[in-house]
């Protein structure tokens, strides 16, 4: 009766007991912290890499918007000045440093296309601000643009948030024939075509304190905006 009984309740322990704790002797299952620590630190390395990697990714994407914006606006000012018979300019604007409207670098890094109209300039786009670093390499404006339009018209409004006193800005013209003219005098009658040597313009990723003219080597990661001198007709190229 005693060994029925025995018998009988091994069964039953062996029936209720979880099948992982039936072997006193099986190892328990952890991690050290040696283990913890080597994977807490391979976690960081690929981290690292990995927001390195977004980061190019999201700059390269805002400077193949940005001359995508570049290249609409030209091609807007063709159409405008086309089917209103008057010429346009196209204005990029010198700036400070992103988020300061004043003091600071002077960054080309704004946009905005007008109507010339005898002594009356329209704005016929609205303002547009390049985004976080990006800007146009100013060496080319110092060849594209005229240098007339720093102190003619003189500058006696605000643009946007930005002061009269706190920013400049170069042009060029797009005639109601088509074509891209720099003028020289500020009577519109005396002008340069643009031509394959002085139409295009380079926007890059802008790192702070680092200079921006031509002596500086061009960066891996650019974007060009060329303008036809007989159509105007903008295009982007990208390495």
């Amino acid at each position: 009766m005693k060994t029925n009984y025995l018998y009988i309740k091994q069964k039953l322990m062996a029936w209720f007991t979880p099948r992982g704790s039936r072997c006193a002797s099986s190892p328990r299952v952890g991690f050290t912290l040696v283990e913890l620590l080597v994977v807490v630190a391979i976690i960081g390395v690929l981290s690292t890499f990995a927001i390195g990697g977004l980061r190019s990714i999201s700059r390269a994407s805002a400077l193949t918007t940005t001359a995508q914006r570049v290249a609409d606006q030209i091609n807007l000012a063709r159409q405008i000045a086309t089917a209103r018979n008057l010429p346009v300019e196209v204005r990029v604007y010198s700036l400070p440093y992103f988020g300061m409207t004043t003091g600071g670098a002077w960054l080309f890094r704004g946009m905005q296309v007008y109507v010339v109209n005898g002594t009356n300039y329209e704005a016929a786009s609205r303002r547009v601000l390049f985004p976080e670093r990006v800007i146009i390499r100013d060496q080319d404006l110092v060849s594209v643009m005229s240098r007339v339009s720093w102190s003619n018209p003189i500058i006696t409004t605000n643009w946007g948030e930005f002061g009269k006193s706190g920013y400049g800005y170069r042009y060029f013209t797009i005639r109601p024939d088509g074509k891209a003219v720099i003028y020289n005098t500020t009577d519109y009658t005396n002008n340069t075509a643009l031509n394959d040597y002085n139409n295009w313009f380079t926007l890059h990723n802008w790192e702070q304190d680092i200079p921006c003219g031509s002596s500086q080597p061009m960066p891996s990661n650019y974007a060009i905006v060329q303008i036809n001198p007989f159509d105007s007709k903008a295009t982007i190229i990208r390495p």
